[in-house]
C-alpha cells in the first residue's frame, strides 16, 4: 500500500494506491464531544475515555501546545472546545475565537486544521462588559442520553468490537485478518476503490434524501455512501448515512452522497454550528469550515451570546450582560436548507429583562431548564423550565438574591430528575425536575471573595453508585457526597482541594477529577494556570502540571476532554495539550 497524507491543510488532500486486501489501520475514538460541559445535561462527567485511569496518572503529560494568531478581548481569546472527528481517524476540536472566527484544531499534533473568519466583526459593542458571541462554544446535535462505557471483555476489548474502547485499532477487522465481508453497495463502488457511489444526488435536508440516505446505509440500495466515519445525522436517531469514503466527492471521490455528509474523505459531515458577532449561525462543514448550510439570522447583533447546544434539531444559546438588541434571553432555531428566494428559518424567544440567562440544560427525555441571575423582571434569581419547542413556561423556583450562576446541572435519582443549581454565594439548590416550586435541599454558603462567582457545577457517579457534586470557591473545588434518606436529599462532606486560584467548574475522567487552577483572580494580579489530576472518591493529588502553563485561562472559558487528552486554552490564545502518551503523531 502506497500512501501520502497531508494533514496541515484547508482541506484535507489524500492519494493512495490500494493493492489487494491489506489496509491500514484506523484509529477509533471515544464518542463526540458535542456541547460545552460535556453533555446535554451539563454533567462535566465523561464515563467513556478509557486512556485515563487513576493508577496510570503517572504517565501523564504536556502532549502539545499550540499559539492561534488572534487578539484577545477583555482577556477572553478562545472558548472551549467541542471534539468531533473528520475522517481517517482525524479528531478535530472546534472553538469560537475573539476575532469573530471559528478555529479547528488537529488533536493529535495541535496542528490548526482551519481557521474561519466571519464578517460583521468590527462593529462597536454596547457595554464593557460585552464579549464577542462568535466566543461562544460551538456545538454539534447533542444527544440527550449521555454515553455509557461499553462492558470489556477479559482480554482488554469491547464486547462490542475490536479495541472499541483503546486508543488505535482497525476498522475492518483484527490486524492480519485483511478486509471483512461487506454488503455489495454498501460501501464501494467497486472492489479495491475507495469511490463514493456515482450518480447519487446530494443530500438537501428533504425527507425524500434523507430516507434515501437511511436505505443506503441500511441496505446498500439508496444514495448515501455509507462507509468508515460515517457520523448519525443530527436528530435523526441512528441513521449511519452521513458519511463515508468519498462523502461529497471533494477528496476522493465520483460520487456525491445523498446523506453523505458525513466525517469521511469527504468534504461534509454533520455540521459544527458556531457565532459570528453580526447574529447569524453558522453550519460549517467539519474540514474546511466553509457554510455548508446559508448563514441563518439567529441573535441579535453585537450580542453575548453563552455556549451552544443543540438538542432534537434545535440550537439554542442565551444572551446576556444587556448586549444587542433585544438584550437578555433564550433564543432557539431549528437549522435547515434555506430554498432560493425562501424564507430563514422561525426563531424563538424568551426574554428575562436584566436578568442573565445561562445555556439550556436538557434531562434525558428533553425537558428543558434553564438557571437566572439576579436583575429585574419576573423570572429574576430563579430556575425555569421551559417548552423545548414554544419556550412557553411551565414551571419555575424563585429565591429572591440567589443570582444563580452557570448552567443548571441534571443528575437522575432513582425515576426522579434532580436538578442542582448554585447561586452566586456558593449555595447549591437540589430541586425536583418535576415540581420545581420547593427545594429538596439548600446547601449553606461558603465564603464570599470580592469578584468572585462560581461558573456551575459538575457531577458523576462513582463505581460504588455514590453520587458526587463538584463546586467551586475562590480558592478550592469542594466534593459533595449525595446523600438520600428515603425520599428526601441532602449533600454530604467529601473533600475539599485548597490553595487554588479561581478554578475553572472540574472535569471528572473515569473517576479521576480534573481541576485547573486559571490564574484568572479577580484582582489586576493574574497568576500562572495549574492543572490539577484528583482522585475523586478521596480528593488524593495524583498529577499536577507544575509550571508548564506560563499563562492564565480566563474565566469565560472552560475545560474539554480528547481521547486521553485534556485540554485549555489560555489568555494568549495557546492550546495546551496534557494527557497520556499514547501513538498520536503522524
Amino acid at each position: 500500500m502506497n500512501c501520502k497524507i497531508t494533514r496541515d491543510i484547508i482541506a484535507l488532500a489524500v492519494a493512495c494506491t490500494i493493492s489487494g486486501a491489506a489496509l491500514a489501520q484506523f484509529r477509533l475514538t471515544q464518542p463526540e464531544a458535542t456541547t460545552a460541559r460535556v453533555d446535554a445535561q451539563h454533567t462535566g462527567w465523561i464515563p467513556v475515555d478509557r486512556a485515563i485511569s487513576s493508577d496510570r496518572m503517572n504517565e501523564f503529560s504536556l502532549q502539545w501546545k499550540t499559539k492561534v494568531e488572534n487578539i484577545a478581548r477583555k482577556g477572553a481569546a478562545l472558548s472551549g472546545g467541542v471534539v468531533a472527528g473528520a475522517g481517517l481517524g482525524v479528531t478535530l476540536a472546534h472553538l469560537g475565537a475573539s476575532g469573530n472566527r471559528t478555529v479547528a484544531i488537529d488533536m493529535d499534533n495541535g496542528h490548526v486544521f482551519f481557521d474561519r473568519a466571519y464578517s460583521g466583526g468590527t462593529a462597536a459593542f454596547s457595554s464593557p462588559k460585552c464579549l464577542s458571541a462568535s466566543l461562544a462554544t460551538p456545538t454539534l446535535s447533542t444527544p440527550l442520553m449521555p454515553p455509557v462505557a461499553p462492558p470489556l471483555r477479559p482480554d482488554g476489548q469491547s464486547a462490542t468490537g475490536p479495541n472499541t474502547q483503546l486508543p488505535y485499532s482497525s476498522v475492518i477487522g483484527e490486524p492480519g485478518d485483511g478486509i471483512s465481508p461487506v454488503k455489495p453497495g454498501a460501501m464501494f463502488a467497486a472492489p479495491d476503490t475507495f469511490f463514493a457511489r456515482a450518480g447519487a444526488t446530494p443530500y438537501d435536508g428533504t425527507p425524500a434524501s434523507e430516507a434515501a440516505g437511511i436505505d443506503y446505509a441500511e441496505h446498500g440500495t439508496g444514495a448515501a455512501p455509507a462507509g468508515f466515519g460515517g457520523e448519525p445525522a443530527p436528530g435523526r436517531g441512528n441513521a449511519a448515512a452521513r458519511g463515508g469514503i468519498g462523502g461529497r466527492g471533494d477528496a476522493f471521490g465520483a460520487g456525491r452522497g445523498a446523506a453523505g455528509r458525513g466525517s469521511g474523505f469527504g468534504r461534509g459531515g454533520s455540521f459544527r454550528y458556531a457565532l459570528s458577532n453580526d447574529g447569524l449561525l453558522h453550519g460549517l462543514t467539519p474540514n474546511d469550515g466553509l457554510d455548508g448550510q446559508q448563514p441563518m439570522p439567529f441573535l441579535p447583533a453585537n450580542s453575548q451570546a453563552s455556549d451552544l447546544i443543540m438538542v432534537n434539531g434545535t440550537v439554542y444559546a442565551a444572551t446576556m450582560n444587556g448586549c444587542g438588541n433585544p438584550a437578555n434571553g433564550i433564543y432557539a432555531i431549528k437549522p435547515a436548507a434555506t430554498p432560493a428566494g425562501g424564507t430563514f428559518p422561525k426563531v424563538s424567544s424568551w426574554m428575562t429583562g436584566t436578568a442573565n440567562p445561562h445555556t439550556p440544560s436538557f434531562n434525558i427525555d428533553g425537558a428543558m431548564f434553564v438557571a437566572v441571575g439576579s436583575g429585574t423582571g419576573d423570572f429574576s434569581d430563579s430556575v425555569v423550565s421551559l417548552d423545548p419547542d414554544t419556550l412557553d413556561v411551565k414551571g419555575k423556583f424563585t429565591q429572591a438574591g440567589a443570582d444563580f450562576v452557570g448552567p443548571a446541572t441534571i443528575f437522575r435519582v432513582d425515576t426522579r430528575d434532580i436538578v442542582a443549581a448554585q447561586a452566586a454565594d456558593g449555595r447549591i439548590f437540589l430541586l425536583d425536575g418535576a415540581n420545581l416550586s420547593v427545594p429538596l435541599y439548600v446547601s449553606t454558603a461558603s465564603i464570599r471573595t470580592a469578584g468572585y462567582q462560581p461558573a456551575g457545577l459538575a457531577t458523576w457517579e462513582d463505581s460504588t453508585g455514590t453520587r458526587w457534586l463538584l463546586s467551586t470557591t475562590a480558592t478550592s473545588v469542594v466534593a459533595h457526597k449525595l446523600v438520600m434518606n428515603g425520599t428526601s436529599l441532602s449533600l454530604g462532606e467529601g473533600w475539599t482541594l485548597g490553595g487554588l486560584n479561581t478554578p475553572l467548574p472540574p472535569l471528572v475522567v473515569n473517576g479521576v477529577v480534573f481541576v485547573l487552577s486559571s490564574g484568572d483572580s479577580p484582582s489586576a494580579a493574574k497568576g500562572l494556570a495549574q492543572l490539577y489530576a484528583v482522585e475523586g472518591m478521596t480528593g488524593k493529588t495524583l498529577w499536577t502540571s507544575g509550571k508548564t502553563v506560563t499563562g492564565y485561562v480566563p474565566r469565560t472559558s472552560a475545560l474539554w476532554n480528547s481521547l486521553g487528552q485534556i485540554l485549555f486554552a489560555t489568555s494568549d490564545s495557546t492550546i495546551y495539550a496534557f494527557g497520556m502518551n499514547l501513538e498520536r503523531h503522524l
